[in-house]
């Protein structure tokens, strides 16, 4: 998710936004500002044993909801 919008981030860079044809400013601000919440996030959790917890719990609710 994060290299996702990393690579969203890094096309929205090139664009130019004085051509009248062009993206909104907004995009690219909001874009922006998820991937670096999204990096906060993954920053303050890669060490966590909550973090890994809670990745395998949702893998085995996943797979048992799925075979219901």
């Amino acid at each position: 998710l994060l290299a996702t919008l990393k690579e969203i981030k890094d096309h929205l860079a090139k664009i130019n936004y004085n051509n009248l044809d062009a993206l909104k400013d907004y995009l690219k601000i909001k874009v922006n500002l998820t991937y670096l919440k999204l990096l906060e996030y993954y920053i303050k959790f890669n060490n966590s044993s909550i973090y890994y917890t809670i990745i395998i719990l949702y893998l085995l609710y996943k797979h048992a909801l799925k075979a219901l």
